[in-house]
């Protein structure tokens, strides 16, 4: 329908799987998206639908396991674009709860590793 149509999505799902791919070796195939690649961008974009469509980034392991599978991706799926994510920088905002302000009995994260979070300390002071 859409002949030598690429979308902004199509892109950008091309670009963290080929960037994945160079950095780590990880490989996955685009076409377990959710949506064939080749289509037109929307004229319409709805606040919502991430939130409704994709993980959150605090869940944990048993709800990605259950967000994944009710896409109908598999573990190894969900651990290679889970991966993919990774490449990059955090922002210190983004852990500094569990480097300072764990909770009322331990200020760091009990199950961090020591070392780590040291090294976290000294690139994101308090």
């Amino acid at each position: 329908m859409c002949p030598k149509t690429v979308s902004c999505a199509d892109i950008l799902a091309f670009a963290a799987r080929d960037s994945a791919l160079k950095v780590g070796g990880i490989n996955y195939d685009t076409r377990i998206s959710l949506t064939p690649s080749g289509r037109r961008d929307g004229r319409v974009s709805l606040q919502d639908e991430p939130t409704q469509h994709l993980p959150s980034p605090s869940f944990n392991a048993k709800q990605l396991e259950e967000s994944f599978t009710q896409k109908g991706l598999s573990l190894d799926e969900m651990v290679t674009l889970s991966g993919a994510h990774s490449i990059g920088v955090s922002h210190c905002s983004s852990f500094s709860d569990l480097l300072y302000f764990f909770n009322a009995t331990h200020p760091q994260d009990p199950s961090m590793d020591p070392i780590f979070a040291r090294n976290l300390k000294k690139k994101c002071p308090r």
